[in-house]
């Protein structure tokens, strides 16, 4: 039976799929189950210390941590927050203002990226936590941007209640 081919990359799986169908079954042997004490010879105390369950400030910083790889930066954030809340030790404080730089290194490619797509709204909102997390003249300027993006051309800002020209 001949196969029409029309690319290296099929060419290259129909080879594979042939080989595979020729090549005997690879069989691995079976993995011994490791051997269980007998229930007389299990120490009564153990001989190596258990690890010690983590502090409230090291579970705030690993709340933050996830939550800033899943993208949920405002959970971030407030975890962060409580982590310098838990810790003042210089270590500590070191190690809280190294997490809040990364979210907002995070926070602000995010906002360039969705800026290069012309998608202003999703920019000034990555903006905007990037204000939150550190307040750096670069995030209010770019979310100053987005905001004079956003405007419509030739709108005049609301006066706000109360004020008058004359």
């Amino acid at each position: 039976m001949a196969l029409k081919v029309t690319s290296t990359i099929e060419a290259r799986n129909a080879i594979v799929r042939a080989r595979a169908k020729l090549e005997p079954a690879k069989i691995e042997p079976a993995k011994p189950e490791p051997v269980k004490p007998e229930p007389s010879s299990i120490p009564l105390s153990p001989s190596s210390p258990s690890p010690r369950p983590a502090t409230p400030y090291e579970q705030a910083l690993a709340k933050g941590r996830t939550a800033q790889s899943a993208g949920n930066w405002a959970d971030a954030l407030a975890a962060y927050e409580q982590a310098a809340k838990l810790n003042r030790a210089p270590s500590a404080v070191t190690e809280v203002n190294k997490a809040r730089r990364s979210l907002y290194d995070a926070v602000m490619a995010s906002g360039r990226a969705a800026e290069q797509a012309s998608e202003w709204s999703l920019a000034l909102a990555a903006y905007e936590m990037a204000v939150k997390v550190t307040g750096t003249q670069e995030a209010r300027s770019a979310a100053a941007r987005m905001k004079a993006k956003l405007e419509p051309p030739g709108s005049a800002r609301p006066r706000p209640a109360g004020s008058s020209s004359g």
